[in-house]
């Protein structure tokens, strides 16, 4: 009898994290990690699509969900920035 086993995959994140609330929202980003490498997301920075999407509406554990992955997956945002001075 011949038993497989697979290790558990490991998900990682892009560094970064969201608010609590609705819609979801940029609080803080890790320098080191993809998010603060990329240099295109901002504190502040409003959640629109995650992979193609819609997650104004979801919950953070759903948009969490959609982020965290297994290392090198990719993932893309799009986002609404306030850009009045």
């Amino acid at each position: 009898m011949f038993c497989f086993f697979e290790p558990p995959t490991v998900l990682c994140g892009v560094g970064l994290r969201l608010t609590e609330n609705y819609p979801p929202r940029a609080v803080e980003i890790l320098p080191r990690r993809p998010a603060g490498i990329c240099g295109l997301i901002l504190i502040g920075d409003v959640f629109a699509k995650i992979d193609g999407r819609h997650v104004t509406d979801k919950s953070m554990d759903f948009c969490r969900s959609m982020i965290a992955g297994p290392e090198g997956t990719m993932v893309t945002f799009e986002f609404w920035r306030d850009v009045r001075g």
